[in-house]
């Protein structure tokens, strides 16, 4: 009762409950995707609900798709827990839950009344892409494929991308086996697999994509004070020299992710609105509080570890 207790006591409730709202909106986005623009034009998808599809299709609504969305889910998740021996958290039990409602309810609120497949595979693949990719971005999941992957990859050294081009390639192929189904529809479900991927990615490296900005200011102090307060990131100073005025003075650089602009923006027009500064977008940034190399981190703590021994 007490680990309880401090247990709740150091949850962070504001974050949390953002975390779990942004969650909700990235769920209902990719049922939606689903439910409006790829369920009823018979275009089925890859991992768990395009299995959930497939269902639907082939007892012709007998066992609808939110019921084996949920089941096929569940079962994964005490698969997962039995073999991998852990627990997949409750926001993973949460999105589960929800999704299978949305699955549920969406279906009687509106339909895509058009007729072209491919318009309605890359919309649908689309907006399925934006909700994951929104549920990913707040340390998210929705199960399903996820479980089937990490329990491969603890006894087989395989890629995990191609595990997942892999099954979701499977599952959408396994629908020319339905009397009712067309190669053609085989081939929208590609379309809906590509576009989500791509969006998937755009979304996850949008909000990781970093900028370099330099800074020339004579309130250079007070600039990197705030910046480092208010932003909490790293300030480093430049010594400059004006070529015209052959002045000393300072300038500041800082790397922040390409989201925080705006409040970076905001910090140097309140301090000083005559600063000139340059904005450069970075290809990568790896250290400590961006990207970090998790295979170099590895190897210098195995040398440490020798090291001591």
């Amino acid at each position: 009762m007490n680990t309880l207790n401090l247990h709740l006591k150091g949850t962070n409730w504001p974050e949390t409950i953002k975390e779990y709202v942004i969650c909700t909106i990235g769920c209902f986005i990719s049922s939606f995707g689903w439910t409006a623009f790829l369920i009823p034009k018979g275009i089925v998808g890859g991992g768990v609900t395009g299995i959930a599809t497939i269902v639907d299709y082939a007892t012709n609504g007998s066992i609808p798709m939110f019921l084996s969305f949920a089941i096929l889910n569940f079962f994964l998740l005490i698969i997962g827990a039995i073999i991998l021996g852990k627990s997949f958290g409750f926001k993973t039990i949460y999105m589960i839950i929800l999704m299978s409602i949305f699955f549920k309810i969406l279906p009687d609120l509106w339909i895509s009344n058009l007729d072209d497949q491919l318009i309605n595979a890359i919309i649908g693949g689309a907006l399925s892409g934006i909700g994951i990719g929104t549920i990913f971005l707040q340390g998210g999941s929705t199960g399903g494929m996820d479980v089937v992957v990490l329990i491969i990859t603890k006894y087989k050294q395989i890629s995990t991308g191609r595990l997942y081009f892999f099954f979701d390639w499977l599952i959408t192929s396994s629908m020319i086996f339905l009397p009712q189904k067309e190669f053609t529809d085989v081939v929208y479900g590609y379309v809906e697999i590509f576009f989500c991927a791509q969006v998937i990615d755009m979304v996850l490296n949008g909000v990781r994509q970093s900028v370099q900005v330099i800074i020339f200011s004579k309130e250079y102090d007070t600039l990197s004070t705030e910046i480092s307060t208010k932003l909490q990131r790293g300030v480093t100073m430049l010594n400059t020299v004006g070529w015209y005025s052959k002045q000393e003075n300072h300038g500041i650089m800082v790397v922040c992710r390409k989201t925080e602009i705006n409040k970076l923006t905001k910090i140097i027009k309140s301090i000083d609105p005559y600063a000139f500064h340059t904005i450069t977008p970075t290809s990568a940034v790896y250290g400590l509080g961006f990207d970090l190399d998790k295979d170099a981190i590895m190897k210098k703590e195995k040398k440490t570890i020798v090291e001591k021994d």
